[in-house]
């Protein structure tokens, strides 16, 4: 009986044994099953920040409510996060770190394992990048800035247009979190590290990281950069697109790489151009390469563009009729009269003490004055306030109809003295319509016999405007008479009087006026 025991209890411990090493070996298996049943997470890159990873799960679908998914950063289980959590979310896991925050320029990995209460997944395949250089966060118009003012944060303002901005993650005391302990350094706010705003802050909960894919979209496009007006000591440089920018945009200014100024997009519409007149120390010199370029800024973003201009080798202004004119001497400038009527040549700026200022220190010489070195007015000075500047061709154009007005007014001249006869066409020897005929005849320009006749040919003008050369129709529109100047007119006035010259306030049938025409 003993012996049978003894055999019995022997046989139920053998059976207990390989009980035990079997259920592990299912149990291993069952879980393995449940392992293989919950999907491997993948993950694929939407951006890398300086302290960011943005990672969308690809296979989202593949998960039940309530599973949980386990983040680890380099080689640590740091945070976990809910199916549903990441559907709120655009299924998108938000990575700034592990322990601690990312911090620009290092190398971190991640990977992503799902859990359920009955099994988990096999880790996702690492994601491993290089954090960037730097963060750009988007802020809305109307957003609270603050700065730091004896250790606190205090509201500085508020946003008057939306921007983006260059930042760093900053705790609510300021201070940089990137590359610090998550728990002892929580990062509250943005820090802005570049722009107008630099050393501000905003709430983290305020702004919006974006990629460069989006700052590209978001900038201002390059500036399409041409000649718009060439002297020798003035650029003219033209925005060919100008139309591409929104209301707000400012310019900034360049003259070999050195910041000139700041121009607003309303003062390029109304001029046309951006005006060069100095680099960022000298006003600019004549036949001299300058590199202008030129920055436009919207919403704290900018683009630029380089381009080479030259100077040209002279200056032309323009003197409207009654400019002052001054000369120069022991280095004081008197008054000598003004002009006769519209002039146009070449000059150079210099200082109230006629000095030359091309070239020269733009705060210690300033181009008050216009010294005329061509023209009717030669060696005459002008303010420069009181001159504008014209270009080479417009020049050009002018002098040649100069040249004619000139020899029409000197036959007019030369008729006087001469007799008045009635219809008469011959030098010194005409009525009033046959002098201004005969005049314009020496430039080939043929003109009617009548007063009237030449009021309609020609293009009327104000008394104000009146230059040399110009017709005054007068006396019901029977009298003609040549304005030649310095409010002088020379007409053919009648038998008795004969051809004279008078002042054009007193000279006979002035009044009324009827016309004054300008031919050419």
């Amino acid at each position: 009986m003993n012996s049978f025991i003894s055999k019995a209890v022997t046989f139920v411990i053998t059976l207990l044994l390989l009980a035990g090493s079997v259920l592990p070996v299912q149990a291993a298996e069952t879980a393995k099953s449940d392992t293989a049943a919950l999907a491997k997470p993948v993950l694929s890159e939407i951006a890398v920040f300086s302290g960011k990873f943005e990672l969308a799960l690809g296979n989202a679908g593949k998960y039940a409510k309530g599973t949980k998914f386990e983040i680890w950063v380099d080689g640590e289980k740091t945070s976990s996060t809910t199916i549903e959590k990441l559907a709120d979310k655009g299924y998108v896991f938000n990575i700034c770190g592990g322990k601690s925050y990312f911090a620009p320029k290092t190398k971190h990995s991640v990977k992503v394992k799902a859990v359920t209460a009955k099994a988990e997944s096999a880790f996702s395949a690492a994601f491993t990048a290089t954090t960037k250089k730097k963060t750009v966060y988007y802020a809305a118009a109307g957003r609270t800035y603050y700065k730091l003012k004896n250790g606190k944060l205090t509201k500085a303002g508020t946003l008057s247009e939306a921007g983006y901005f260059t930042a760093v993650l900053s705790d609510a005391n300021g201070k940089n979190c990137e590359g610090r302990n998550t728990k002892t350094n929580t990062a509250k706010y943005i820090l802005i590290t570049e722009g107008s705003f630099k050393n501000c802050y905003i709430s983290v909960s305020e702004v919006r990281r974006k990629t460069e894919e989006q700052l590209n979209k978001a900038a201002p496009v390059k500036p399409v950069l041409s000649e718009a007006f060439i002297s020798a000591d003035k650029l003219g440089v033209k925005i060919g697109n100008l139309s591409k920018y929104r209301e707000g945009t400012v310019f900034n200014v360049y003259v070999n790489d050195a910041k000139l100024k700041t121009v607003k997009l309303a003062a390029i519409k109304r001029d046309g151009y951006i005006s060069v007149y100095t680099d960022a120390v000298n006003n600019l010199k004549s036949s001299t390469s300058y590199l202008i370029s030129v920055e436009p800024v919207s919403r704290q973003l900018t683009s630029r563009t380089d381009k080479l201009f030259m100077t040209g080798d002279t200056t032309y202004f323009r003197l409207k009729n009654g400019t002052a004119l001054y000369t120069l001497s022991g280095g004081k400038f008197t008054a000598a009269g003004s002009a006769e009527y519209d002039s146009f040549g070449e000059g150079e700026r210099v200082t109230a003490k006629g000095k030359a200022i091309a070239g020269r220190n733009a705060k210690s010489y300033k181009g008050e004055y216009v010294k005329l070195t061509s023209g009717d007015y030669k060696g005459k000075y002008v303010k420069a306030s009181a001159v504008g500047r014209i270009t080479k061709e417009d020049t050009a154009k002018y002098n040649s109809r100069q040249a004619k007005i000139d020899k029409v007014v000197a036959y007019a001249k030369a008729n006087v003295g001469g007799a008045y006869v009635s219809c008469g066409t011959r030098y010194r020897a005409t009525d009033c319509s046959g002098l201004t005929m005969l005049a314009y005849q020496q430039i080939g320009v043929s003109l009617p016999h009548s007063a009237y006749g030449q009021m309609c040919l020609g293009r009327q003008v104000s008394a104000s405007a009146m230059q040399p050369g110009d017709i005054i129709i007068s006396n019901g529109y029977n009298h003609a008479m040549m304005y030649v100047g310095s409010g002088m007119v020379v007409h053919a006035m009648n038998s008795r009087d004969g051809i004279r010259m008078q002042a054009a306030s007193t000279a006979m049938y002035y009044n009324p006026v009827n016309a004054i025409v300008r031919i050419i």
